[in-house]
């Protein structure tokens, strides 16, 4: 017994000290609060007159000279009192502790009075800390540290006209908050604003690197000298933190003129009276053209004037070495342009394509731009499902970007409002590493045209993609968990789960269906649609192909067709609410239909409630029980009944577009 406590006592006691090892240390034996807490001084005072900043326990900065910064010195602790001394003179110390937060580096901005400009008067602390965030982008501030109550600074993204850094200018002994930017080379405009008005003071450009804090700051070197501008990488704890800015001597952007209009278009900058093209022929690209920019703080104008008279204005920021596509289009009587911003920076496109949607087709009305199903090794099916491009989109906007596998490119255009109906369907291809637009505009004589235009694409026509055809592959094969399934060029590798299906655009022509072995050709015609579906009837793989008109989708009415996909009944019939026992009283759905026959579509005006039995139209015997309102009046459905004896039936409903 003795023994067995000796053994239990020991087995406790290692148990005990595995717990302690495995501990936190952080929790254990807590670290102290200036873990990772730096200071540093800048010396806004304008005076000549150099100046350290003293905490507890004798740490200290060097001293630095008017409009100098130092170096980082470490806290003493999670507080301090600051002291500002000049020579062997204190000059400020602080009444209360100042508490920092870890993991921070404050910059202790010693300021002059607003009223003499010169004196010292204050220290203000500004922290920055680690970015943590999951995108690699840079973030930058502003300070103001010019002692004149009269005068506010402001950092434009790009040029004068472009959008405020910090959102509003900034006045003495303020900062704006961090804001996210792009890493790599920026260009920014530097702007003083005083009650006599707005004055540029450079444009600048500058290498950012990601995940690093920096601040412009203002400051005077002398009381009455010119404001400085200083870059600083608060990232660096030495005293070698500014980063050069450098002044942009080649101010220029370039943009390309797109005419998706029914008449020649004459584009004119009126801010400089440049004009871009003259008589651009409908359905033409032209080059890019270059254009002075960075020259004023109000956006440029731009004017377009088709042959018949109609005129549009528009106005944009152009940016430094940007690239802008102006689209001209017909909005009925009038004329309008629409602006495309150049492509943005997106993180994580290596080797894929990044689209965006422009809408430029006036009698569209609000629409939904997607792509269907396509090769992408990357996913456990080997095709991507298809996604929404745009949703909602409506005349005059461009979409944000989204990335795609490189390859065909199937497109749809639906409605955005219900009943969903197919607008336009259209089949092009885009390469890994390119940007594109997928402009969706008006067609002469009514219809929507697609026309896709790579960025590095001009002086060409702006041909409109080929019409292409709706297609939809189903599995409703019982005889295995998964098949393979390819469908021409677009998904050429893919897998098909029991019961799944893809949609998604195939060009016009022959185009080879293989689904489970079962392999079929199929002639796609514009205008129809084209349903594939894998089945065992007979014991024997089969293609069922459907290639018929679309069903009609009409707000109020459904139209409803029946596909008898089973692996062992011969006929199946579909009767509402009941299996009668006399055949004559049946209320009948559909009856007898044989093995891979399509119904003709039946039409409804009129929601109603039960059930749709299926059944075998020889033993009567029931197979399935679905509810007759599985969707809504307005859309049209195709019922696929399916499944074997051993495993049961069901009926799939997919709707139609």
């Amino acid at each position: 017994m003795r023994l067995k406590n000796l053994l239990t006592f020991l087995t406790v006691l290692a148990v005990l000290l595995v717990s302690c090892a495995s501990e936190d240390e952080n929790i254990v034996n807590p670290p102290p609060g200036s873990v990772n807490v730096g200071l540093r001084f800048f010396n806004g005072v304008p005076d000549g007159v150099a100046r350290r900043l003293l905490l507890e326990r004798n740490i200290q900065t060097l001293p630095v000279n008017s409009g100098a910064m130092s170096s980082v010195v470490a806290a003493p602790s999670d507080s301090s009192l600051l002291e500002v001394v000049a020579g062997t003179t204190t000059e400020l110390l602080t009444a209360d502790r100042q508490r920092f937060s870890r993991n921070s580096i404050y910059t202790v901005v010693a300021m002059a009075d607003s009223a003499t400009g010169q004196s010292f008067d204050t220290v203000l602390l500004f922290p920055s800390t680690a970015i943590l965030g999951t995108v690699p982008l840079a973030q930058v501030r502003l300070i103001n540290a010019v002692p004149s109550p009269d005068l506010r600074y402001d950092v434009r993204i790009g040029c004068p006209s472009g959008p405020s850094l910090p959102g509003s200018s900034v006045s003495f002994r303020n900062s704006s908050l961090y804001r996210e930017v792009p890493p790599g080379v920026n260009v920014f405009t530097i702007v003083e604003e005083s009650p006599t008005g707005t004055t540029i003071l450079g444009t600048y450009e500058c290498d950012l690197a990601a995940r690093r804090p920096y601040s412009f700051l203002f400051f005077r070197r002398t009381s009455n000298a010119e404001t400085s501008i200083a870059l600083y990488d608060e990232g660096d704890s030495t005293e070698n933190l500014e980063r050069p800015l450098t002044t942009v001597s080649e101010r220029t952007s370039l943009m390309r003129v797109l005419n998706v209009g029914s008449t020649p278009v004459s584009v004119v900058n009126t801010s400089t009276t440049q004009t871009l093209v003259q008589d651009l022929a409908p359905r033409r690209l032209t080059q890019y053209i270059s254009l002075p920019t960075c020259e004023r703080t109000t956006p440029d104008v731009f004017e377009s004037q088709f042959s018949d008279g109609r005129e549009a204005f528009d106005s944009t920021s152009l940016n430094v070495r940007d690239r802008y596509t102006l689209i001209t289009c017909d909005t009925g009587s009038n004329a309008q342009i629409i602006i495309v911003p150049p492509t943005p920076l997106v993180y994580g496109a290596e080797g894929a394509s990044k689209v965006r949607v422009v809408h430029a087709a006036a009698r569209a009305g609000s629409v939904v731009v997607s792509v269907g199903a396509r090769n992408d090794p990357t996913a456990p099916n080997g095709y991507s499902p298809g996604s929404t491009l745009a949703r909602d989109l409506t005349f005059d906007n461009t979409s944000g970007v989204v990335l795609l596998p490189p390859g065909p490119l199937p497109l749809t255009v639906t409605s955005s409002s219900t009943p969903t109906t197919i607008r336009a369907i259209g089949s092009s291809s885009i390469e890994a590493g390119r940007s594109y637009l997928i402009i969706v505009a008006d067609r002469d004589g009514g219809g929507i045209d697609l026309l896709v235009v790579e960025d590095s694409e001009e002086n060409k026509p702006a041909t409109p993609i080929d019409d292409a055809v709706f297609a939809r592959v189903v599995n409703a094969s019982v005889a295995s968990d998964v098949v393979p399934a390819s469908l021409g060029n677009v998904v050429t590798d893919g897998k098909l789960f029991i019961g799944n299906s893809f949609a998604t655009v195939i060009p016009q022509g022959s185009t080879s269906i293989s689904i489970g072995g079962a392999t079929s050709t199929v002639d796609a015609i514009q205008g129809l649609r084209i349903l594939a579906i894998r089945a065992d009837g007979g014991g024997q793989p089969n293609v069922i192909t459907v290639r018929t008109a679309p069903l009609e989708t009409i707000r109020g009415s459904s139209q409803r067709r029946v596909v008898n996909a089973t692996a062992d009944v011969p006929f199946i019939s579909i009767n509402y609410d009941s299996i009668s026992v006399d055949p004559a009283i049946d209320e009948i759905f559909v009856t007898r239909v044989a093995f891979g026959e399509t119904t003709v579509p039946d039409r409804i005006d009129r929601e109603r409630r039960g059930s749709f039995y299926v059944f075998d139209s020889d033993t009567r015997k029931e197979l399935y029980r679905l509810p007759i309102s599985f969707g809504p009046l307005g859309n049209s459905y195709t019922l696929v009944v399916m499944g074997r004896k051993e495993t049961g039936y069901s009926v799939l409903v997919l709707q139609e577009y």
